[in-house]
């Protein structure tokens, strides 16, 4: 399990023990990957435990493909609809919402970044979009690409299912995860170069500094809740910055800051073992009693209240 700052992120191994995923339903490969083909949201809902029905910050890479239905995914403060021959790529760190709905059915490959160390996975290709990818999570699929994600997907999974003493079994497995993890890191340079262009073409200065903005806000949002203080890293006066936001977003630029805090504030809450009091002092409220007052106005829940939901 992951630690930073005392704060218990979710692990695969976390996800399995507290039945958030269902071993039964997948196949686990060591502490490390977890691969679940052609499950339906009838199937999720089996145990009352809906997949990310709360805000969850996920220390593991993800691939979700969805081939019927269509569900609404948040990440990150983003809000996505994700539906047929779509891809969505949740990167480690990142805090993902998800509703769906009951017509879906969709396959998942989650694997944790120490798989991909041993695996020595050449990245060099994928490291000048580095920066673009941060703002990638969904992606469109032609149904030729689509199928052969999913036909890949099922071979890592019949791979793990073989019996582990095999000859060669850990480099069979791990051979048909470089498959896959080559064959979406080439989809995914191909989307960010049309990305790329596009953005040259459609994108204003606005939607730029609304972009730049939202970056420094996951960046700092922990310590700095002040419109002034990302004013200042962006080089434009407060007013402006505020303006400019609420006209490409239709929110002001506070609210950005507080809904990222909120968020981050579900996921310690419903997964950490840190108390509200530890809570508030991590998310650098000056004590409880202002953090759940100030949780509950955002909200209307207290913090109790929240960590208690079903």
């Amino acid at each position: 399990m992951n630690k930073k700052n005392n704060v218990e992120s979710i692990s695969l191994l976390k996800l399995l023990n507290e039945g958030i995923l269902d071993s039964k339903r997948g196949i686990l490969y060591g502490e490390y990957g977890f691969i679940v083909t052609d499950i339906t949201f009838d199937e999720m809902r089996e145990n009352d435990q809906p997949l990310f029905r709360f805000p969850t910050r996920l220390e593991s890479y993800a691939v979700l493909l969805c081939a019927e239905g269509e569900f609404t995914m948040s990440c990150n403060l983003q809000q996505l609809t994700i539906g047929p021959q779509m891809a969505f790529f949740i990167k480690p760190g990142s805090i993902i919402q998800c509703d769906l709905t009951e017509n879906c059915r969709f396959s998942v490959i989650l694997f944790e970044e120490d798989l991909l160390n041993q695996m020595n996975l050449s990245m060099q290709k994928l490291l000048p979009h580095l920066g673009m990818l941060s703002q990638l999570s969904c992606i469109n699929l032609t149904p030729e690409v689509f199928d052969l994600l999913n036909r890949q997907i099922s071979m890592v999974a019949a791979c793990i299912s073989q019996s582990s003493s095999l000859s060669y079994y850990d480099e069979a497995v791990k051979a048909s995860i470089c498959t896959f993890a080559y064959s979406f890191m080439s989809i995914l340079i191909q989307e960010i170069n049309l990305h790329e262009t596009q953005d040259s073409q459609i994108h204003t200065r606005e939607e730029e500094i609304f972009r730049r903005f939202i970056q420094l806000v996951t960046e700092h949002y922990r310590y700095e809740r002040k419109v002034i203080f990302y004013a200042r890293l962006m080089h434009i006066t407060p007013k402006y910055l505020s303006s400019l936001i609420r006209k490409v977003s239709g929110y002001g630029a506070s609210k950005w800051i507080d809904d990222c805090v909120v968020l981050d504030s579900k996921n310690l809450l419903k997964y950490s073992s840190m108390s509200i009091q530890e809570i508030a002092y991590y998310l650098n409220f000056p004590n409880q009693s202002f953090f759940g007052r100030w949780f509950k106005d955002h909200t209307g829940m207290s913090p109790k209240a929240y960590r208690d939901s079903e």
